[in-house]
């Protein structure tokens, strides 16, 4: 299940950067910080629970993507940041209740 959400990842990512001349550079830094976000926190949540390293990595890409949803949802007035806000906001509760 892992290696399908990972193959299907790097493929819509390869799609973003072949078309990274018709969106805008926040709309594409949002899309790789999300994907990469789910990734890790997929990762390290549930095939390496209790390795430290991954979870640090994790906890920098959600704070990454936290941040990237901020700068979208104030400075550019999209509302898809706003999702991206609640849904780092969640993986973190769950990494540290976990």
């Amino acid at each position: 299940m892992f290696l399908l959400f990972l193959t299907a990842s790097i493929v819509y990512i390869i799609m973003i950067l072949k078309s990274i001349n018709k969106i805008e550079d926040i709309d594409v830094l949002y899309r790789i910080t999300t994907i990469l976000a789910f990734i890790l926190f997929l990762c390290s949540y549930l095939l390496f629970s209790k390795n430290r390293i991954l979870l640090i990595f994790k906890l920098i890409f959600l704070f990454i993507y936290f941040y990237v949803s901020c700068i979208k949802n104030f400075k550019y007035n999209e509302n898809e940041g706003v999702v991206g806000m609640l849904s780092s906001l969640l993986l973190i509760t769950i990494t540290f209740s976990y």
